[in-house]
């Protein structure tokens, strides 16, 4: 039997992150994104946990709670479905209707605060910017955008105390199979992003723990060569100066609903 790391640290593993340069944004019911570190430490942004190798640490930004939990309550509540139901279809109609609407999804954003932080228990998720010409493609891009800009905000932070910028980006979790959502985020964050090949990445690097501890591999660079590994990249494309228009704007969105929440809970006492 051998001892493996922690979910995020074996997740890091398994997709194959192996050094600053890259960023790892793993899209899962909450969603983080990581980078290797050379030493523990910390800040306001980002905290340090042990890596899988020896040695190795990984830094782990600000996240979002209820995360890609966001995308599937909302498919639901748009299309409450019966047990005989596809919901992969209706994933994929979502998907082809959000594909058709411009970034920045005609004035409709997102905040993404359906589970609020233990240290701002005030903050609420909100939909804004209606005007009746949007349907639900809208509402569907706008919570991938909102995924993008507040990741991408976040990942700032975290380099910014680092003092390190990574040149790409490496995703995994089910978001990962959406090729719109990847798309968005290599043009919010302007770097080639890149999908882990393997669906667990978790489990695949909790099997390379395992298989360097047994001596199945001479070493920790052979097994994550043999067993991990990322598709080619997608680069950002012409929305991406848009993106970068709109990210101020969507910032400024999640702060006056921030400061809204905040009255909202003091005044209903």
């Amino acid at each position: 039997m051998f001892a493996t790391s922690n979910d995020k640290a074996v997740e890091a593993l398994g997709a194959g992150l192996a050094s600053p340069d890259d960023v790892l944004l793993s899209f899962g019911t909450y969603i983080a994104a990581m980078t290797v570190a050379d030493a523990p430490g910390g800040g306001a942004a980002h905290w340090v946990n042990f890596g899988s190798r020896p040695g190795q640490y990984l830094a782990e930004s600000t996240g979002i709670r209820r995360g890609m939990w966001t995308v599937s309550w909302l498919r639901d509540l748009l299309h409450p479905f019966a047990p005989d139901d596809d919901i992969y279809a209706f994933d994929r109609s979502l998907g082809i209707e959000a594909e058709s609407v411009a970034p920045g999804c005609d004035g409709v954003a997102a905040v993404l605060d359906w589970l609020a932080p233990g240290d701002e228990p005030n903050r609420r998720g909100a939909f804004v910017g209606f005007s009746g010409a949007q349907g639900r493609g809208h509402l569907y891009r706008a919570v991938l955008e909102a995924i993008a800009f507040t990741m991408a905000d976040h990942i700032d932070d975290m380099e910014r105390e680092r003092g390190v910028t990574a040149r790409g980006v490496i995703v995994t979790g089910g978001g990962a199979q959406s090729a719109l959502l990847v798309q968005i985020v290599a043009d919010v964050l302007g770097r080639p992003v890149r999908r882990a090949l393997v669906d667990d990445a978790a489990g695949i690097g909790a099997a390379i723990c395992a298989a360097v501890g047994a001596g199945v591999f001479p070493d920790w660079d052979a097994a994550v060569a043999a067993l991990s590994g990322t598709g080619a990249p997608v680069s950002p494309g012409p929305a991406a100066e848009t993106y970068r228009a709109l990210r101020p704007w969507h910032r400024g969105i999640r702060f006056r609903v921030a400061e809204l929440s905040d009255w909202m809970v003091s005044a209903r006492g």
